[in-house]
C-alpha cells in the first residue's frame, strides 16, 4: 500500500525529471531594529498572507473587582510591544516585479502605574502606544526593497525565483 503523502509526491518528482517544474517565487525577509538584526525568513510567494510576530510577550498583574459575583479576581496578562508585519502579493505585478503589501504596526509601552489594591493582588495599569502602517510596493525580482519603519525598525524585503 502507497501512502497518501508518496502519491502526492510522484507528479511533482515526475515534473522534475521531465523539466517541467516551474519554480515558486520566495519571499526573503530581513529585520533590524537598530544595529541589531533581530530576524531573517525564507516564505515561499503564495496567494496567502505571511505574518511575522517580533513582539515581546512581557508579564504583568490584573486585578479586577466582578461586581456581579462579588469578588475580586486576579491573574496575569502580557503587554507586546515590538513590531508586527502582515505580508500579502496583490498579484498586479508586471513581468519581473510582484505588488507586494505591508501591514502593521509597532507598539511600545507608553506607561505602567500601579492600581487598586484588591483582596488578590494589585492592578497593574498599562498604556501602550501604537502606530500602524501600510506601504504597498512593486518589488523587482532580486532587488531588496527597503521599508523604514517608525525611524528605528529596518525591514529588506527581496522576492527571488
Amino acid at each position: 500500500m502507497i501512502s497518501s503523502s508518496l502519491l502526492r509526491a510522484i507528479p511533482l518528482v515526475a515534473a522534475l525529471m521531465s523539466g517541467y517544474a516551474y519554480a515558486v517565487p520566495v519571499v526573503e525577509v530581513s529585520v533590524s531594529q537598530g544595529d541589531s538584526h533581530i530576524y531573517h525568513s525564507y516564505t515561499e510567494l503564495t496567494a496567502g498572507r505571511h505574518s511575522i510576530d517580533l513582539r515581546d510577550a512581557i508579564p504583568y498583574q490584573i486585578a479586577v473587582k466582578d461586581q456581579v459575583r462579588n469578588r475580586d479576581i486576579c491573574r496575569e496578562s502580557d503587554y507586546r510591544p515590538g513590531l508586527f508585519l502582515t505580508f500579502r502579493d496583490t498579484g498586479e505585478g508586471t513581468d519581473g516585479s510582484y505588488n507586494m503589501e505591508v501591514i502593521g504596526q509597532v507598539s511600545s509601552l507608553k506607561s505602567m502605574t500601579p492600581g487598586e489594591i484588591l483582596s488578590c493582588g494589585q492592578n497593574t495599569v498599562v498604556e501602550m502606544e501604537t502606530k500602524a502602517f501600510s506601504d504597498t510596493s512593486q518589488i523587482q525580482v532580486g532587488k531588496p526593497k527597503v521599508i523604514v519603519i517608525d525611524n528605528s525598525w529596518t525591514v529588506l524585503v527581496t522576492i527571488n525565483e
